[in-house]
């Protein structure tokens, strides 16, 4: 892969290329943004009397461990958003 860009270096300091990267890059990360923000305001919301909380009573997890399943789902989604930037 490295030789590929070795290859096309050149196209890459093209004003044009480089602009349509930079657009690229930043419509990456303003959608990255408002993952994180939708998660941050899930976070906010807590546990208590959000869907997630209805579903696990019904199907009838002890409160605690639902609680425990949404704060992990919660940290795997932040990872993975991590590992996107």
């Amino acid at each position: 892969m490295l030789l590929i860009f070795s290859k096309f270096s050149a196209l890459l300091l093209r004003p044009r290329i480089k602009c349509a990267i930079q657009e690229y890059q930043t419509q990456l990360l303003r959608t990255l943004y408002k993952d994180m923000q939708s998660l941050h305001d899930k976070f906010l919301r807590r546990y208590q009397g959000s869907e997630n909380a209805l579903l696990s009573e019904e199907r009838d997890f002890p409160t605690t461990s639902g609680q425990m399943i949404w704060a992990q789902q919660i940290q795997n989604k932040l990872d993975k958003y991590n590992e996107r930037v």
